[in-house]
């Protein structure tokens, strides 16, 4: 699969951004995956939604690929370094109801790819 352009990650991102601060906002989906995690690192949800308000096309990891779910929509993942922790993130291209959805938000079970990092510049 070809990478997709800067462009299209920051595009997708200021979509995200823009449902995740308006009303009614940002969900995390409550999976017992995320919940575990988040309370082994000891984020809130504000937290947790500040860490996604602050990605960059350099935290992107992969995406946009079908959503298994949706297969109309599509996910992107990405990754954040939170006080030396990966955490995988995976967003949800669905806006349905004006919603911006965090499917997963956890440690991230093995090494990312950084495909538009300063290293890999």
């Amino acid at each position: 699969m070809l990478l997709p352009r800067i462009s299209e990650i920051s595009a997708f991102l200021f979509q995200f951004k823009f449902f995740a601060q308006a009303v009614p906002g940002f969900s995390l989906i409550e999976r017992q995956k995320n919940i575990d995690s988040i309370t082994a690192m000891g984020i809130t949800i504000p937290q947790l939604k500040s860490v996604i308000l602050k990605l960059t096309p350099k935290n992107y990891v992969s995406g946009p690929e079908e959503d298994v779910k949706y297969p109309e929509h599509y996910i992107w993942l990405f990754g954040y370094d939170f006080g030396g922790e990966e955490v995988y993130i995976k967003l949800s291209g669905n806006f349905s109801h004006g919603v911006a959805k965090c499917i997963s938000f956890h440690k991230a079970e093995y090494p990312m790819r950084y495909p538009y990092s300063e290293e890999g510049e």
